[in-house]
């Protein structure tokens, strides 16, 4: 039977950190914490990052494989979330869809009038 040792890298927008003037943190690889010989690694951490919507709105969670010495790390899977649809919901995106089309009707008025 195999084992993994699986760590999670979270990143958010771009992935790019801010520099020493900008405090943002976009990625976080937890390769240090890996859970060695687990091939059912629950992991109970939490973590804070920056983001600016609509900007960094998608939000990856992957869990790598943490190499020995020899090899490189390697991607067990991953996930994207929506964080701009996740903060306002489907009804926003339903009535902002609305504005648009009625706001393209009203532009097709104005367009057959003139």
């Amino acid at each position: 039977m195999s084992t993994t040792d699986p760590f999670p890298v979270i990143t958010v927008g771009n992935g790019k950190n801010g520099d020493k003037d900008k405090k943002f943190i976009r990625f976080i690889s937890d390769a240090e914490k890996a859970l060695e010989k687990n091939v059912n690694p629950a992991f109970f951490r939490y973590y804070e990052l920056d983001c600016l919507l609509p900007k960094d709105r998608n939000l990856t969670v992957a869990i790598w494989d943490k190499g020995s010495w020899l090899g490189g790390d390697t991607l067990i899977g991953q996930t994207e979330i929506d964080l701009e649809l996740r903060r306002v919901g489907d009804k926003y995106n339903q009535a902002r869809e609305l504005v648009q089309i009625k706001l393209k009707q009203i532009q097709e008025k104005i367009k057959n009038n003139n």
